[in-house]
């Protein structure tokens, strides 16, 4: 291998040399970008998943207290449509359809 190289001029090794250099800077940044895609698209898959979770799990608990329909019932079910907050776990149906939304368009 080191024969092959004693005829090759010194700019010419210091080419092979940078151009390999850029060859694997450039595989590496591509890595590092598809890595950072794969990262939203998996944070972007939990948000969704503990959306449809909470919505299932609210929607179900609006439409049973709307069938009860009388004044403590109806309050709670208003409660559960329209309270905000910024605990994820206290969500409710409106904040979580707006944030989906916004999620959505990212």
């Amino acid at each position: 291998m080191l024969s092959a190289f004693k005829n090759v001029s010194v700019r010419a090794k210091f080419l092979i040399i940078a151009s390999a250099f850029l060859a694997v800077s450039l595989c590496s940044i591509w890595g590092m970008v598809e890595m950072g895609t794969a990262n939203l698209m998996q944070s972007m898959e939990r948000d969704h998943i503990e959306f449809s979770v909470r919505l299932e799990s609210l929607g179900e608990k609006y439409v049973r207290l709307m069938k009860d329909g009388f004044g403590e019932a109806r309050t709670s079910a208003n409660r559960i449509l329209n309270a905000r907050s910024d605990n994820t776990s206290a969500r409710h149906i409106r904040v979580i359809l707006m944030r989906s939304e916004t999620a959505s368009t990212r």
